[in-house]
């Protein structure tokens, strides 16, 4: 399998000159932006990759050897060392600073861990923001997945006008697999992203971003596109700038029905964006419709399947089911059965090839002997 750094070099030099980041050099209230174009961010990775190369050449590590980055997550030179990794031909593992702990512990088991287990064709590996056994768990990711994610996953999601390149915000940490993972898919679409100053953005903010930089799509997790939603009932200008982006992604869990439906009453493109560390994104809402029903995006070859371990007597809820041939199947060993990976997230078909959210499936109880008898504890 090629190496996934073929498809981000060959993007990086198809368009030199064009921005590539806008990182945040601004202060609270005071926001400004600098720029970053594709053959600045080039040669800054490979002046990187040749340093690991013989920094860790003289260590006596190898192609394909797993390095960790400890990165605080907020940098551009975070992103740097990330990809000038993969070009020097190691596979990092990344460990942002919520890993903190004395003497670096948690670090140290998960690199071990990783270290020390044949893993196959691997590009990268990210961690779950959430914990197994009271711990992160390391996702590993082939170069054939992040391929994927570039060109079909990400593409799957975006709708609306293509006539300009898009220029969306960051999610998070550059430490984690959503910001982190921006450099390839610009590299696909010769789009750019805005560092924001934090996660949860303020109007302030939000309106400066569209005005110095051109912003046109927004992903949110839910929860900060309800805090952006309630300023724009009470202020025009964020109404007004929100109605003019392309698109607005929200993600993560269920959003206010209430905003929601708001939102849509009031021209916000808004939709809806369900995936996983382990498998990117999987299922969007469409663009325009009255409601943020689920569809799978269909290149990825992903299945609905009934779960026979949740539901009540009147509702059939669905595994969403990822078969050995889907494109984002994740690696070897983070799969959960022998022919494929579950998510463990519960769907409740609203429409024929449209689904609703319905919790994870340990959210739900058995409450009494039969199938009927489960409860949805949320």
């Amino acid at each position: 399998m090629a190496h996934f750094m073929h498809m981000v070099l060959a993007g990086l030099q198809r368009w030199p000159d064009a921005p590539l980041i806008r990182p945040f050099t601004g202060t609270d209230g005071a926001y400004a932006w600098g720029l970053v174009t594709f053959a600045d961010f080039q040669r800054d990775l490979e002046r990187t990759a040749a340093h690991y190369q013989a920094v860790l050449g003289r260590a006596g590590l190898h192609a394909g050897d797993v390095v960790g980055l400890w990165l605080t997550g907020e940098h551009v030179s975070d992103l740097v060392h990330l990809y000038g990794l993969a070009r020097a031909g190691f596979v990092p593992e990344l460990f942002s600073l919520k890993f903190s702990a004395p003497g670096g512990a948690v670090v140290r088991d998960l690199l071990a861990e990783c270290a020390g287990r044949a893993l196959g064709d691997v590009a990268i590996i990210f961690h779950t923001s959430g914990t197994t056994g009271g711990r992160p768990k390391p996702v590993p990711q082939s170069h054939s997945w992040c391929k994927t994610h570039s060109m079909v996953c990400w593409k799957g999601i975006w709708q609306g006008s293509w006539d300009t390149p898009d220029v969306v915000n960051n999610i998070g940490s550059f430490a984690h697999m959503g910001a982190s993972t921006y450099i390839y898919k610009s590299a696909f679409s010769g789009g750019s992203f805005v560092q924001t100053s934090r996660p949860d953005i303020g109007a302030e903010e939000f309106l400066a971003m569209v005005r110095q930089c051109g912003l046109n799509r927004l992903l949110q997790y839910a929860s900060w596109l309800s805090a952006l939603i309630s300023e724009a009932r009470q202020n025009g200008e964020v109404l007004e700038a929100m109605q003019g982006l392309r698109q607005v992604v929200y993600t993560g869990v269920s959003m206010n029905p209430e905003d929601e439906a708001w939102a849509l009453a009031n021209g916000i493109p808004i939709t809806n964006l369900y995936g996983t560390t382990e498998t990117a994104q999987c299922m969007i809402s469409d663009l325009g419709a009255a409601e943020s029903a689920l569809r799978p995006i269909p290149e990825l070859g992903l299945q609905l399947v009934p779960a026979l371990h949740a539901g009540d007597a009147q509702t059939q809820l669905f595994d969403l089911f990822l078969p050995l041939s889907a494109r984002n199947c994740p690696h070897p060993s983070v799969r959960n059965r022998p022919d494929g990976h579950v998510t463990g997230d519960l769907f409740e078909e609203v429409r024929p090839g449209y689904y609703a959210f319905r919790g994870r499936s340990d959210d739900w109880i058995k409450t009494g002997p039969t199938r009927a008898a489960f409860c949805d504890t949320k």
